[in-house]
């Protein structure tokens, strides 16, 4: 960029116009750093216990996504990339239906919780194409792609000669053990 453009972003005028796009709203990033407006602040709550849980198996899932090195197929079960309701609500022993609906649905909390579990899936799932992209890609820099020719002759030459040091080690093992299995006459004769 030129100068004179870097300046038109600098200017008083074009950093306003940004605070004049819209009251920003509530960012539902997950595992949000604070809890949440909607969330009630009774510990002991079930929907503090749910939004406790969702945070929790999120951490689970992702771990198990870094864990899941198979490309996925139609067969890949969902629960390694995704929390269903159900398991929330066994985990609090609530109803899941209770926790998500219930008979106050319209509720801020209700809302909330929803939105947070959906905005979490989300992020699972994304989470899980990065790294199923990852899986896919044939030019991926891991393994010995990266490594040039001469790195990987030296390697192998190392490793060639750490294999005949332990060859010679185990058969002088080998034939210390034979001698001293013999049997003592034997032995006396040598």
């Amino acid at each position: 960029m030129r100068n004179e453009e870097l300046d038109k972003l600098e200017s008083e005028e074009f950093l306003n116009s940004l605070d004049q796009q819209g009251e920003p709203q509530e960012v539902l990033e997950p595992i949000g750093r604070s809890e949440p407006s909607w969330l009630p602040q009774d510990q002991a709550h079930y929907l503090y216990r749910a939004w406790a849980t969702i945070n929790k198996l999120y951490f689970e899932r992702k771990a198990a996504i870094d864990e899941y090195n198979k490309v996925a197929s139609p067969k890949t079960p969902k629960s390694v990339y995704s929390i269903k309701k159900s398991d929330v609500g066994r985990a609090i022993e609530q109803s899941a239906n209770n926790i998500f609906y219930g008979r106050d649905k319209d509720s801020d909390a209700k809302k909330g919780i929803r939105e947070y579990f959906d905005i979490i899936n989300e992020s699972l799932f994304s989470f899980f194409e990065r790294k199923q992209e990852s899986l896919n890609d044939p030019q991926s820099r891991t393994g010995i792609r990266i490594k040039k020719k001469e790195l990987i002759v030296d390697e192998l030459q190392q490793l060639r000669k750490e294999n005949q040091t332990l060859k010679r080690k185990h058969a002088k093992e080998t034939v210390d053990m034979a001698i001293g299995r013999l049997p003592l006459d034997v032995l006396a004769q040598t």
